[in-house]
């Protein structure tokens, strides 16, 4: 993920037409920063994700799912945010 943020800071507020096909590309491996197996990475996906929504005009579908994915995670108390949280 560390890689991939990097590109994504790279590309920070240019390109914006790619932004769309990132998002269709990086959908999994984000997914996979909210499990138990990814959860090292989940700051890094946290990054990502907010670049990918910092550089668009509108929230898309595939980002409204972090946004259940993240609660889901703090409600059900899945351990994948808690240094997050106070």
């Amino acid at each position: 993920m560390t890689a991939i943020r990097r590109v994504l800071k790279s590309i920070s507020g240019k390109y914006k037409e790619l932004y769309p096909q990132l998002e269709e590309i990086l959908e999994e491996p984000l997914k996979f920063t909210f499990t138990e197996e990814g959860s090292m990475s989940v700051e890094e996906g946290i990054t990502c994700i907010s670049e990918l929504l910092y550089n668009q005009d509108s929230v898309s579908e595939k980002m409204w799912t972090f946004y259940c994915i993240i609660i889901d995670s703090l409600l059900n108390n899945r351990g994948v945010l808690e240094e997050f949280v106070p």
